[in-house]
């Protein structure tokens, strides 16, 4: 379903798509031609907000198209990004300045760049990560599924929500989960 894109960009697009003829002769709108994957690929690549683009031909003149969009689970932000030399240690208090910021789905997929966000609204991932490279999967969606069971364990625990998570790169061995009462709360990657 649709919650951010509207049907009438994915019909624009889809028009722009099928445009013009293969060898001046046959339209690329012919549904008999018409490769339904490709299709839904392209709209994938216009829009990737889109997690999931299903094409479906109907004979003999009409295509059905049924969109997914990706599920918000924060922001991710490189506010910890340091400069080489510094090595594995972040001084205290030592922060990007001018952080690139991205919409983070529930996958580790960053679709789109978006502010920087302060404050309990909205859950902010701060990294050490040069560049976010938009659109992109720039987490590994195991990684996303442990901080959603951390959240939950420590509101469940801690009675206090989560605002926010902190994962280095440069220290991939621990994520540190931020409360909404100032809390930060350090929990080992590590099998035990």
């Amino acid at each position: 379903g649709l919650k951010s894109i509207r049907n009438e960009e994915i019909l624009s697009e889809v028009g722009r798509y099928i445009q013009g003829e293969y060898f001046w002769l046959v339209p690329k709108s012919s549904v008999l031609i018409l490769e339904s994957e490709a299709v839904g690929n392209y709209l994938k690549d216009a829009f990737p907000r889109i997690a999931e683009a299903k094409v479906e031909k109907v004979f003999p003149d009409r295509i059905n198209i049924s969109v997914r969009e990706r599920e918000f689970f924060g922001i991710l932000c490189n506010d910890f990004f340091l400069p080489e030399f510094l090595g594995t240690t972040t001084p205290a208090g030592l922060r990007n300045s001018d952080p690139q910021c991205a919409y983070l789905d529930n996958t580790g997929f960053a679709y789109e760049d978006g502010p920087n966000s302060y404050g309990s609204l909205i859950i902010k991932l701060s990294t050490d990560a040069e560049k976010i490279n938009v659109p992109s999967q720039v987490l590994d969606k195991s990684l996303l599924d442990e901080m959603l069971f951390l959240k939950k364990r420590v509101e469940g625990m801690v009675g206090s929500g989560v605002v926010g998570f902190e994962y280095l790169f440069r220290i991939p061995k621990e994520t540190k989960v931020l409360t909404g009462d100032g809390f930060k709360i350090i929990f080992s990657r590590e099998e035990d």
